[in-house]
C-alpha cells in the first residue's frame, strides 16, 4: 500500500475536501455578517438586538466546541460531521430567509453551535485521518483556511454586498455544505475506542453563564465589569469543581490542567488573545485614527492572516526535522517584539506600512504557535481521547480569541472615555457601524486607546511565552510511549 505524499493525495482527497470546506464556511460565517450589519438592521429592525448577531454565534460556538469532544469520542468524527454539517446548512437557510431579527438570532445560535462542532471535528479528524508525516501540513492547511476566511470574511462579504443582499451571505453556504457532505459522508473515521456518551447539561449552562459574564465584563470596561468578573469567577469555579466530579465532564480538566495540555492551551490562547485581539481593531484604527480608505481598512486584517498562513506552513514542514517544542518556543518569542514594534508605530504615528509589517510578524508568531501546539497535543494523547483533548484545546483557543477581542475593545473605550468623556463615535466604530474618519480629538483618543491595547497585548504575549518556556524543561511523552510504560 502506497504512503500518501500529500494531504491532496487520491486516498486523502475526499476527507480533505470535507474537512477544509466545512472549516472554511464556519470561519467565514463567524464574522462575515459584520459588513452587512447596517443593511440588516435597516431591513429587519430591532437595532438593540444587533450586537447579538455576532455574540450569539461566538457564544454558541464556544460552548459547542467543548461539548463536541465527548460526542467525537463516543460517536466518531463521521457521525458528528454529518449532523453538524446538516444543521449548519439548515440554519444558514433559515438565516437567509429570516423575516425578523428574532428568527435570525435563533438561526445564528444554531449556526454557532453546529459551527463549533464542525471546528472540533476538523481538528480531531486531522489528528486521526492523516499519517504522522502529514499531520503538521494538515494542521497548517487548517490554519490557512481558518485564518484567511476568518479574518478576511468582512471584506469578502462587503464585496458580495456590492452585487446582492445580505441574505446571500447565508444562502451561499447551503450548496457548499452539500458538497462537503458528499465528500465526507463515508470518508471520516468512526469512533476508535468508543467512550460512554454522557453530556453534562448542567455544566453546559454554567459554561454559557461563565462565558457570557466574562464577555460582558471585557467588552465594555466600567464599574459593572467588576461585578461581571466576580459573577463569572463564581460560576466558573462551580463549573470547574463540577468538572472534577462528573464522570464525563463537558471540558475534561485533564486537558486544561495537566502537563502538557494546560501549558499548550494557556500559551496558545494567550497568544491569540493578545495578537488576534489587536488585529480585530486594526481596521477601525486605520480608518478612524489614520484616515485610511475604506478598502485599506477592510483589508488591513489580512496582514496578520498572511503572516499566520506563512508561518503555519513553515512550521508544518520543519517539524518533520525539528522538535515541536523548539518550534513552539521560537514562534512564541517572536510575539512580544512584534507587539512592541506595533506599539511604537502607533504611538509615533509611523507610516501605515510599518504598522502592517508589525502585524505580519505577529501573524507569524500565532501561526507557528497554534500549529506546533496542536501537533504536541495530538502526539501526547491516545486516539481514543483525541476528541476530548483537541476539543478542550480548541475551546481554550476560541475563548482566547473571543475574550481577547472583547478586552482590546474594552481597553480602547476606557481610554477614549478618560480623554473625551463621550465614547459614542468610537463605540459605533468598534461595533462596525459606519466606520469613518473621526474628528481630530476622537481620532487622537482612538489612537491612544489602540496604543494602550498594545501594552495589554504585550503583557498577554509575555505571559504566554513564559508558560511555553516551562515546556522546555520537561519531556512530552507520546501516547505510544505512555502505553508501553
Amino acid at each position: 500500500m502506497s504512503v500518501p505524499r500529500s494531504i491532496l493525495s487520491r486516498e486523502l482527497l475526499p476527507a480533505s475536501i470535507a474537512i477544509y470546506t466545512t472549516v472554511a464556511i464556519v470561519a467565514f460565517e463567524g464574522l462575515a455578517i459584520t459588513a452587512a450589519l447596517p443593511d440588516l438592521a435597516a431591513e429587519l429592525g430591532s437595532v438593540t438586538l444587533l450586537p447579538w448577531v455576532i455574540t450569539s454565534f461566538l457564544l454558541a460556538s464556544a460552548v459547542a466546541t467543548a461539548i463536541t469532544g465527548t460526542l467525537i469520542d463516543s460517536l466518531g468524527t463521521s457521525a458528528v460531521f454529518r449532523w453538524a454539517t446538516i444543521f449548519f446548512a439548515a440554519s444558514s437557510l433559515l438565516a437567509a430567509l429570516a423575516p425578523s431579527m428574532a428568527v435570525l438570532l435563533v438561526a445564528r445560535v444554531v449556526q454557532g453551535a453546529s459551527g463549533g462542532a464542525i471546528i472540533s471535528v476538523g481538528i480531531a479528524a486531522v489528528a486521526l485521518v492523516y499519517p504522522h508525516h502529514l499531520t503538521g501540513r494538515a494542521l497548517a492547511a487548517n490554519s490557512n483556511v481558518w485564518g484567511v476566511l476568518g479574518f478576511a470574511s468582512p471584506a469578502i462579504a462587503a464585496a458580495m454586498l456590492e452585487f446582492g443582499s445580505w441574505r446571500w451571505i447565508f444562502l451561499v453556504m447551503v450548496p457548499i455544505c452539500v458538497v462537503a457532505l458528499v465528500a465526507g459522508w463515508r470518508t471520516l473515521p468512526k469512533a476508535v475506542d468508543p467512550q460512554p456518551l454522557d453530556i453534562d447539561w448542567v455544566s453546559a449552562g454554567l459554561l454559557i453563564a461563565t462565558v457570557g459574564f466574562f464577555l460582558g465584563a471585557v467588552s465594555d470596561i466600567s464599574i459593572a465589569s467588576v461585578a461581571l468578573v466576580g459573577a463569572g469567577t463564581i460560576v466558573g469555579t462551580l463549573l470547574w469543581r463540577r468538572s472534577h466530579n462528573h464522570p464525563s465532564p463537558l471540558v475534561d480538566p485533564r486537558f486544561l490542567r495537566s502537563f502538557p495540555y494546560g501549558h499548550l492551551a494557556g500559551a496558545a490562547s494567550l497568544a491569540l488573545a493578545g495578537m488576534a485581539g489587536l488585529s480585530s481593531y486594526l481596521p477601525v484604527y486605520v480608518r478612524g485614527a489614520r484616515g485610511g480608505s475604506a478598502s485599506m481598512a477592510a483589508w488591513s486584517v489580512l496582514w496578520l492572516t498572511i503572516g499566520w498562513t506563512f508561518a503555519a506552513n513553515i512550521a508544518g514542514r520543519i517539524t518533520d526535522r525539528v522538535d515541536e517544542k523548539t518550534v513552539l518556543t521560537a514562534g512564541i518569542w517572536i510575539g512580544p517584539p512584534a507587539i512592541t514594534a506595533g506599539w511604537l508605530a502607533v504611538t509615533l504615528q509611523a507610516p501605515l506600512p510599518l504598522v502592517f509589517a508589525a502585524f505580519f510578524v505577529m501573524g507569524m508568531s500565532v501561526g507557528t504557535v497554534t500549529n506546533a501546539a496542536l501537533q504536541l497535543v495530538r502526539r501526547a494523547v491516545s486516539a481514543g481521547l483525541a476528541g476530548r483533548a483537541t476539543s478542550a484545546h480548541a475551546f481554550a483557543r476560541t475563548m482566547g480569541m473571543s475574550l481577547g477581542a472583547g478586552l482590546m475593545g474594552g481597553v480602547i473605550l476606557a481610554v477614549v472615555a478618560t480623554r473625551l468623556g463621550d465614547v459614542s463615535q468610537v463605540r459605533e466604530a468598534l461595533a462596525g457601524e459606519g466606520v469613518v474618519a473621526l474628528a481630530a480629538d476622537a481620532a487622537g483618543a482612538l489612537s491612544s486607546g489602540y496604543a494602550a491595547a498594545h501594552l495589554v497585548g504585550l503583557a498577554l504575549a509575555v505571559t504566554a511565552a513564559t508558560i511555553a518556556m516551562r515546556l522546555r524543561s520537561r519531556p512530552i511523552a507520546s501516547a505510544e510511549a505512555q502505553r508501553s510504560a
